[in-house]
């Protein structure tokens, strides 16, 4: 085999790789693009009444969409084991009344459970006040009309959303450390956080690879190149 053929088929390799690499490019492309239209598909799945049970918040962007608040355990392990959400959670730790702290949630929407709708009944006060006076109520919510609607029993239909403009108060005890929303609002992003950051990656590389392979390829058949005079 002549120098000449050898670096032909040399180029020829390497022709062959950048189509590799291309199609793993398609290939990682694709299924980020899938991913994202399942998300955007799946945001109405928190829209449906009672798909989390009581004390859940409800998150689409999480692999499992139901889970406890801070502060709540599952009712039932095995029914979470089994995927079965519906049974809700319990809180870690009794109250006191006297003690119990609130922890405040911008939520999306209001959500529900046995209550009643009351204006607020000291106007010094805010909701969450006026809710810590009354030993039974376990949580408030701050009405668009300016009023409080209190509950004094479990809540369901729970969806917590960072930049809400609507306050939903949970009554804890004091001495449970409560993480604040805060916090969940950087475990919800670390999934897109970690997939952004293999996306890119895996991107990056693979376009120096190809950038490498291409000036590879046209340096090689530039040197193949024989210039013949005229006869």
């Amino acid at each position: 085999m002549t120098t000449r053929e050898k670096r032909r088929k040399a180029a020829g390799r390497s022709i062959e790789r950048m189509e590799m690499v291309l199609k793993w490019m398609l290939i990682i492309s694709s299924a980020h693009f899938v991913l994202t239209q399942r998300n955007q598909s799946e945001k109405s799945y928190c829209d449906y009444p009672g798909i989390c049970g009581p004390n859940e918040n409800c998150d689409v962007n999480k692999a499992q969409a139901c889970e406890c608040l801070d502060g709540f355990t599952p009712r039932s392990l095995t029914a979470f084991g089994s995927l079965d959400l519906t049974q809700g959670c319990v809180r870690k730790k009794p109250l006191d009344c006297s003690t119990d702290v609130f922890v405040t949630y911008p939520v999306l929407q209001e959500p529900t459970g046995n209550g009643t709708y009351y204006s607020v009944l000291d106007q010094s006060l805010g909701c969450k006040e006026n809710c810590k006076s009354n030993c039974s109520c376990m949580a408030a919510y701050t009405t668009g009309s300016g009023g409080c609607k209190f509950w004094s029993a479990d809540l369901s239909d729970i969806r917590v959303i960072q930049g809400g403009h609507q306050y939903l108060y949970i009554r804890m005890p004091a001495f449970d450390q409560v993480a604040e929303p805060g916090h969940q609002s950087h475990r919800r992003n670390e999934h897109h956080m970690v997939v952004g950051v293999v996306v890119g990656s895996a991107v990056l590389i693979l376009g120096v690879i190809l950038a490498s392979w291409y000036m590879l390829a046209k340096r090689t058949k530039s040197k193949g190149t024989v210039y013949c005079p005229a006869q």
